[in-house]
């Protein structure tokens, strides 16, 4: 490359060479890892867990009794939510809620899965250290 085009494109040049990856593909990805983590917590400890639909296929049948899916059963055919398997149509005209936006994106990793396993023990997070310097 020239000089002239890395004085257009800085921002790139420096993600290429920190071999960051795309951030859409960064974002994604952390949508995804975000929505594993409640779809695999036992809802007994994670109060996203127990709001999942009833459908959803988790080995815990337990769900809250405060969820507020009764609100929507009056509503009419355009204002009612997307069931959470549903793709969101182009143009999006009706949308998942938010929990269920959460519910779908784990669709393509719940391919040959009947349930999803449920984690009970996270690993506590690791303290950044920094090595010491010995003297």
């Amino acid at each position: 490359m020239d000089d002239e085009q890395l004085l257009l494109h800085p921002t790139s040049i420096l993600a290429r060479e920190a071999c960051l990856p795309p951030i859409v593909s960064y974002c994604r990805y952390q949508r995804r890892l975000a929505a594993l983590r409640v779809a695999c917590a036992p809802p007994y400890a994670n109060p996203a867990a127990a709001r999942l639909p009833p459908s959803f296929p988790s080995l815990s049948s337990f769900r809250a009794q405060d969820s507020s899916r009764h609100l929507t059963k009056g509503l009419s055919s355009v204002y009612l939510p997307l069931y959470w398997r549903t793709k969101v149509p182009s143009p999006p005209l009706r949308k998942h809620l938010p929990i269920d936006a959460l519910a779908h994106l784990t669709l393509p990793l719940q391919e040959g899965l009947t349930r999803l396993p449920l984690v009970l023990h996270t690993l506590p997070h690791r303290a950044r250290t920094f090595p010491q310097q010995s003297s």
